[in-house]
């Protein structure tokens, strides 16, 4: 697997920001600075000369100006007033990317604290689409929070299709004439509007499809270059030596009382233990407007989101709870009682999961999941992959008929999920097939001989 595949267009621009530092030597002419890997070799008095390992030993770093005293304040006060877009396109990477250069206990807080509270709003602007409310925040995101709006908005426009897979439920079995399913949505419509079909709605929305995008969000979607890329990454603490300066001081801190300073170490796996997984990220205009995944598990992976307890048995704990009541020894502690949640089943040889499909509601119909399911099969056969498969589930009718119709995925597996008419289906389809029936797409992203 060719490692430049795996560079990150967004990782590239995010290092591109300048960083205000001071050279703490005198460097000759020809003095390597590339970071390639080659020893720096400073000249020194009497010729003679000095190699030293790391930037530590080369230049005193100090914080940009994003990060300085004057924008912390703004984010403690009012942290969706700040127009990232505007500050730093990349503010969260560009800030990971920081921790490893600095030595500053208080910066990782206020990364986690801004994305926290902004993604507050995110969240609920994702349900608002198409309305005017929001849009002006919406404009000050930064390209890691766009990916995020982007995918919470594409999944809550789907809740009506979860509610409308009820319908046929209710009537199965039932030997009643054709028009009976029309008067009936009709009704459920009308119930919809007044007290009944809110119920059903607020469940589809608040529950099931809150508890899915989180499932995504805080697994795969938290890092995509250690699900699909290939990355390892590990936090370590800086070592003494390198976190003091010629006076025993150290050069960039903000809080000294604060716990050992870490530093993110990011290392690629070694080509035999790479799984053949890949993302894609589609942009129109330099907007994310599309996303895709393609995962192979070798290994089961326990999801990183605690386990949540049914929904009922909260409210009813809640319940004792508001009224000044002992919560029965059932419904108390209940997070505690969770057991561990599995994430991801290991997968045999040669088989991938077609996941994360997303394009935005205002790009949809317009062939973006094709160029999507086109490029990650054709990545598939590269990889000599022999199938892929694909989930679906009651609020994803539309991806289902794109994955059947125009890909020629057949369903393997149907599993029932809940009552109210929740399922999720697995589909399949051969790899050498769809190269056989696809060859344009195939042909559009076929790597060149010369390359």
């Amino acid at each position: 697997m060719e490692l430049d595949e795996y560079y990150s267009i967004d990782s590239i621009l995010a290092e591109q920001s300048k960083i205000p530092c001071t050279a703490l030597h005198e460097y000759s002419a020809d003095v390597n600075l590339t970071g390639d890997g080659q020893p720096v070799i400073i000249m020194q008095e009497y010729d003679n000369f000095l190699e030293l390992p790391d930037h530590r030993s080369l230049i005193s770093i100090e914080l940009p100006k994003t990060f300085g005293t004057r924008v912390r304040n703004v984010l403690d006060a009012s942290p969706t007033s700040v127009d990232f877009r505007l500050l730093c396109p990349y503010f969260y990477l560009f800030g990971v990317k920081l921790l490893d250069l600095v030595v500053d206990d208080s910066l990782s807080k206020v990364l986690k604290e801004a994305f926290k509270e902004r993604l507050k709003d995110i969240m609920n602007y994702s349900q608002t689409l198409g309305a005017s409310t929001g849009q002006e925040f919406l404009q000050k995101l930064d390209e890691t929070e766009k990916e995020n709006h982007l995918f919470y908005s594409t999944y809550f426009a789907l809740v009506p299709e979860g509610v409308k897979s009820i319908v046929p439920v209710l009537l199965s079995g039932l030997s009643v004439p054709s028009w009976t399913a029309t008067v009936l949505k009709a009704f459920l419509t009308f119930s919809w509007v007044i007290v009944s079909f809110a119920g059903v709605f607020v469940v589809t929305d608040r529950l099931e499809v809150v508890d899915k995008v989180e499932n995504v969000r805080q697994n795969d979607l938290s890092d995509p270059e250690v699900y699909y890329l290939n990355w390892t990454k590990e936090e370590v603490e800086v070592q003494d030596e390198a976190k003091l300066g010629d006076e025993g001081k150290k050069r960039v801190t903000f809080d000294k009382d604060a716990k050992p300073a870490t530093e993110l170490v990011r290392s690629q796996k070694p080509l035999q233990e790479q799984a053949p997984s890949h993302f894609w990220v589609l942009t129109l205009d330099n907007k994310p407007c599309g996303m895709v995944g393609l995962a192979h598990y070798n290994q089961q992976i326990l999801s990183r989101r605690p386990a949540q307890p049914p929904a009922l048995k909260l409210m009813v704990a809640a319940l004792f709870r508001r009224y000044g009541l002992t919560v029965p020894e059932h419904f108390s502690n209940l997070q505690d009682k969770m057991l561990p949640v599995v994430f991801a089943q290991p997968q045999e040889d040669g088989v991938a999961t077609l996941q994360r499909l997303t394009v935005r509601p205002e790009y949809q119909g317009c062939g973006l999941s094709t160029l999507l399911i086109d490029r990650a099969m054709s990545w598939a056969n590269e990889k000599g992959l022999q199938r892929v498969e694909a989930k679906t589930n009651e609020l994803e009718s539309k991806a289902a008929n794109i994955l059947r119709v125009n890909h020629g995925f057949k369903l393997i597996k149907k599993e029932k999920k809940g009552w109210f008419g929740q399922y999720e289906k697995t589909w399949s389809c051969d790899v050498q097939e769809w190269m056989a029936t696809h060859e344009t797409a195939a042909n559009t992203y076929k790597k060149s001989e010369k390359n």
